[in-house]
């Protein structure tokens, strides 16, 4: 089995230990926020569960599902402007470059209740959903109760 795993000279016992293939180390830091496009970040898969969840607040989840489909209207927007393609790396780029536009949304579609609304997590669940709808191909509305095959990526 250690052949398998590592090189090197044998003299009974192994003197040179490699990876079996040469792919650098990410820094576990740096591999959250640059993952593999097709992996969601476990902030989107947080927000998701968090979004999944019963609320304690009626009144306050559907401003928040408002706030998230009005975020995900604006993505297109957002790409177009920094000139980011308009697929899963595109939304992970999008996520990683600023999320101030998703605060004046927040600000602008709810002046008054924008600091209770949980604005970074429902940022994360928007971007979240969109993921859930590149992969799946299906418009999800945050309005709506979320559909079942929702949860087999909100698995915090």
């Amino acid at each position: 089995m250690l052949s398998a795993l590592a090189h090197g000279e044998e003299d009974g016992f192994v003197k040179t230990l490699q990876p079996r293939y040469n792919t650098p180390m990410k820094n576990p830091i740096e591999a959250m926020f640059q993952p593999n496009p097709n992996d969601m970040p476990e902030i989107w898969i947080w927000a998701l569960s968090w979004f999944s969840k019963p609320p304690q607040s009626p009144a306050k989840r559907m401003k928040q599902a408002v706030l998230v489909e009005v975020i995900k209207g604006e993505f297109a927007a957002q790409l177009e402007k920094r000139g980011i393609s308009e697929d899963m790396s595109g939304l992970h780029s999008l996520y990683r470059a600023d999320s101030a536009w998703a605060l004046q949304i927040a600000r602008r579609e709810f002046p008054r209740d924008w600091p209770t609304l949980g604005v970074h997590a429902t940022t994360a669940a928007a971007f979240g959903l969109r993921h859930v709808e590149l992969m799946t191909g299906k418009t999800i509305d945050a309005r709506q109760p979320l559909p079942g095959y929702v949860k087999e990526w909100a698995t915090w």
